[in-house]
């Protein structure tokens, strides 16, 4: 068995108390000069900004320094397998997946040996395309071949979504968290592979680990600790210890499994490495437990760090310095023992004695170091020297960084940023300050958000040091302070910068600062200020989309100041107007920007609410199909159209001038359909035909339909249906298709009725017919039965009946129609079909069905009631006994009881007994006070002349 490398003397500290030469940290009369006196010039540094970009530039010139030879490793030759080394997550995130032992191939492999589609993969990582590169891993997992490959696939699967959260904000980011924890217990339950599956447990638990990493960044940036926040940051940490531990203990017995026909089984070399590097990430878990303690803990948080210190120091003593390992263990370790202010520790491990004696001999150390930590490697020097009292020292790094001779690094545009901060905390030059400022930009620029977020709690952190003069850093304090919940200062900050822009004539940061305002305003609650200032912004913009926006989010506002108050509240009214002023200005002015669907809707919404119905409807006509508010707009539209109808029922004075417009609305609204042209999707398709539908219930409406050549229209219904019902993403999308596509049919035919005509119904419209809502279904019945009762022509109102009867008994059976109140409607129309085709006796016995079933309904029993007596003189009697229950259930005197003793007197009357009915109208007539408030009292006072005679 080959032994693993045992690590070269430079990776173990010194022995306690043997003091390295020229040490910053043991009272070395030059300690203030850091770690590095030889060689290197001392002088001071000054930094400049040249725009966006800083350097620091010495007063004089350092020694010159040759061109650094940097080197790659490629693999431990010991170990003869490929370590897929610390690639933070694709990215330059230093706390993300860090080096993970897994196997490549059986033999010795390297980077190169990486499949072409993989390496392209990884050049979207690394350009924060995650997206696509998650899209061709996806289905580098599904089409790969080599079991091999399609499991170093999986891995990298995960480690992406990992990186994708870091990249995120919010839910979105618990959200790629969740989606690489799913994918690594899917796969690891579907491995039939040992070393697949410890790999995919690893993997998890480093995403574990990064989630809690981003808590603790989260954490140290914020106002106060958020007890949640700890609480999941704690939580990761116990399950990537839980899923490290036992794999851990497992790997003595995993060594001695292996199966002489299994080609690809790894040998005790690999199972020792496997085994350190989860040691390693075990340490870590200290490390980051070590963060979550309060100060009342300090004990326990000093122990957590000595603990975490002292399980990477037993970790080094087996790692050799060629691994990439060692050098991550190198950076966590030197953390460990920054964390608890023992900056010995931290230059023994970082700064071996025999590479102190120049810059250069410490340059050749890490050139040993993988190139992407490197520029950490450097980061953490800074941080070192300038902890160490060494502010001179650290300047020279920082200039060799700006040199660019270490490379891109985020961690080491961070630490440079520190350095501008300690500047100008020790000089109060504003300088420095402004220069601090130009420099997170860059960070956020060339690294990503994430970056940019821990640039900008520096920075924050950084202005207590003394007064803010930065314009830029004022607003990125109030940014700070509203993320971490002090409105108050926040609005303080955004109110200061507001006067200071306008004082230098900063246009840009003026708008940012009104805009901050604003929505500061909106967010506690502040309406009417929160609209003033949106409304500020738009009077001050010159971009007509940005213009667009922030009248919208006025007119939201001002929806938002409306809510609360009462109807009977004198500002109601007021505001009500300027809101709809308001909107009618935004679409005259912005009608086709992004947000005017929403304007509409709250226009549509506020003119329904004043029972404005046509006008509503004039506003909802124009909401384009491809608008996002479309679906919202859609019931609007159906309420109103509701609503609409029963006023139209129910007001026949002022139905003259409503049905005028109404038919000029239709005419409009099916012209604009016949402007549309078949689409090229399915969700257009499908949008363009419900519009349609929308259109043909509002004409439904109208008393004498327009005259509509249907075999104009039929083809393009059929065309958009076809469309929609082909691209339909479910199953539920499709059937409220094929619903609106039927629904249009029906609608034709019930226009046809109301022209006179009644259509046959073909069996397959039927089947169409049967994915209509039965509710929608049983009105275009009613709606037919309204229509039939006007015919002069007796075949037309029997053909008419045939039409209804058909729909009701194929397209409304029980079991579609559950509701028991949508049951009783079917019935009720179904009894009239068959009325008004003769089918009496039918008829009958379904009444008594329906009457049976509800005979606490009292409309429905005075209808029963009712089409008794239309069954004719057969069924008199049943109607006389029925009336009178209806009457029974009335008090005496009130409408519904004088209408029941017409009845009776009129149906005894019609039996042959006048006498009797006489002498019920006379007792009806003269018990005060008698029937001359009775609303039918004409027809009683008929009916009586006739019994009379």
């Amino acid at each position: 068995m080959t032994r693993p490398c045992r690590p070269p003397k430079p990776l173990n500290p010194p022995a306690r108390g043997s003091a390295p030469t020229s040490s910053p940290l043991q009272g070395n009369p030059k300690r203030r000069q850091g770690v590095l006196p030889a060689g290197e010039s001392q002088g001071k540094q000054s930094l400049t900004v040249h725009g966006r970009f800083v350097t620091l530039e010495p007063t004089r010139s350092p020694v010159p320094k040759p061109v650094r030879n940097v080197t790659r490793f490629t693999t431990c030759a010991a170990a003869g397998w490929l370590v897929i080394g610390c690639m933070a997550l694709g990215l330059n995130v230093e706390f993300a997946v860090h080096s993970i032992a897994a196997v490549a191939t059986v033999s010795a492999s390297t980077v190169e040996d990486e499949p072409d589609d993989l390496r392209w993969i990884e050049s979207l990582e690394q350009r924060r395309l995650f997206r696509l590169a998650g899209l061709a891993l996806d289905q580098a997992t599904r089409d790969q071949s080599d079991a091999s490959r399609q499991q170093r696939a999986q891995v990298r699967r995960i480690r992406l979504e990992a990186a994708w959260a870091v990249e995120t904000l919010g839910d979105e980011r618990q959200t790629h968290w969740d989606e690489a924890h799913r994918l690594a217990r899917t796969w690891i339950a579907e491995s039939n592979n040992r070393r697949h599956e410890v790999l995919l447990k690893v993997q998890d638990a480093l995403t574990w680990l990064a989630e809690a990493e981003v808590s603790r960044d989260e954490d140290a940036g914020a106002a106060t600790r958020d007890a949640r926040l700890a609480e999941k940051a704690l939580t990761a940490l116990r399950a990537a210890k839980q899923l490290l531990e036992p794999l851990e203990a497992g790997i003595p017995q995993w060594m001695n499994e292996r199966d002489p026909r299994d080609q690809a089984a790894w040998d005790a070399a690999q199972w020792l490495a496997l085994q350190r590097n989860i040691r390693f990430h075990l340490a870590r878990v200290a490390l980051e437990r070590g963060h979550w303690f309060d100060e009342a803990q300090r004990v326990d948080r000093i122990e957590a760090f000595q603990s975490a210190a002292g399980q990477m120091e037993e970790v080094a003593r087996v790692v050799a310095l060629d691994e990439p390992l060692a050098w991550q263990i190198i950076l966590a370790w030197a953390r460990s023992a920054r964390e608890i202010n023992d900056l010995q520790q931290t230059l023994d491990v970082l700064v071996p004695p025999e590479t102190r004696r120049s810059d250069e001999d410490w340059l050749r150390w890490i050139d040993q170091a993988p190139p992407e930590l490197r520029g950490r490697l450097v980061a953490e020097r800074i941080r070192l020297e300038q902890e160490a009292g060494a502010a001179a020292a650290a300047g020279r790094w920082a200039v060799r960084a700006l040199e660019g001779e270490f490379g891109a690094s985020a961690d080491l545009d961070l630490a440079i940023l520190e350095r501008l901060l300690e500047r100008y905390e020790s000089t109060e030059d504003e300088a420095f300050q402004n220069q601090a400022v130009a420099w997170a930009k860059q960070i956020e620029t060339r690294h990503g958000a994430y970056w940019g977020r821990r640039a900008q709690r520096l920075l924050v952190a950084g202005a207590a040091a003394g007064p803010v003069a930065n314009l830029d850093l004022i607003m990125q304090i109030a940014d700070e302070r509203t993320l971490q919940g002090r409105i108050e200062e926040a609005e303080a900050g955004y109110t200061e910068a507001l006067a200071l822009a306008r004082q230098g004539n900063r246009a840009d940061i003026e708008k940012l600062a009104t805009i901050r305002l604003a929505a500061l305003a909106q967010a506690v609650g502040k309406y009417e200020i929160a609209a003033a200032r949106f409304t500020e912004v738009v009077e001050k913009s010159r971009d007509a989309e940005e213009q667009s926006r922030m009248a919208w989010l006025a007119i939201w506002n001002r929806v938002q100041q409306l809510e609360p108050l009462a109807a009977d509240d004198e500002r109601r009214a007021m505001l009500e107007d300027e809101l709809l002023a308001i909107t009618t200005s935004f679409l005259d002015r912005w009608p086709e920007a992004e947000e005017s669907g929403e304007v509409r809707i709250v226009s549509a919404t506020r003119h329904a609410l004043r029972g404005e119905w046509l006008e509503s409807l004039e506003i909802a006509k124009g909401t384009a199909v491809d608008s996002a508010a479309t679906e919202r707009m859609s019931t609007v539209i159906d309420l109103v159209t509701i609503r609409l109808g029963a006023q139209l029922s129910n007001n026949s004075d002022a139905n003259a001038s409503s049905y005028e417009r109404l038919a000029t609305l239709c005419d409009a609204w099916i012209e604009l359909a016949g402007a549309w042209q078949p689409p090229a999707d399915g969700p257009a398709a499908g949008r363009r035909l419900e519009r349609f539908v929308q259109g043909l219930r509002l004409v439904s409406l109208l008393p004498d339909p327009p005259e509509i050549d249907e075999s104009t229209w039929a083809p393009r219904v059929g065309e958009w249906a076809g469309t929609a019902l082909a691209d339909a993403a479910d199953e539920e999308t499709g059937a409220k298709i094929a619903a609106w596509q039927a629904e249009s049919r029906l609608a034709w035919l019930v226009q046809s009725v109301k022209r006179g005509a009644a259509d046959s119904i073909e069996p397959t419209e039927l089947e169409q017919f049967s994915s209509i809502a039965p509710a929608a279904l049983i009105d275009a019945v009613q709606k037919m039965a309204q229509s039939r009762a006007a015919q002069g022509s007796a075949d037309a109102r029997r053909a008419i009946a045939q039409v209804e009867l058909g729909l009701l008994d194929q397209c409304l059976g029980d079991q579609r129609v559950a509701d028991v109140a949508l049951r009783v409607r079917r019935d009720m129309a179904r009894i009239d079909a068959l009325l008004a085709l003769g089918e009496t006796e039918q008829a009958v016995s379904q009444i008594q069905k329906v009457a049976a079933e509800r005979p606490d309904d009292g409309r429905l029993q005075r209808w029963v009631a009712e089409r008794l007596v239309q069954a004719g003189t057969d069924h008199r009697s049943a109607a006389l006994d029925q009336w009178r229950r209806v009457t029974s259930r009335n008090a005496p005197r009130t409408d519904g009881w004088f209408e029941g003793r017409y009845w009776i007197a009129r149906l005894t009357a019609e039996g042959g007994d006048k006498t009797r009915a006489k002498q019920l109208l006379e007792f009806l007539k003269e018990t005060p006070p008698g029937w001359d408030e009775a609303p039918n009292r004409e027809a009683l006072e008929a009916l009586y002349e006739q019994v009379k005679r």
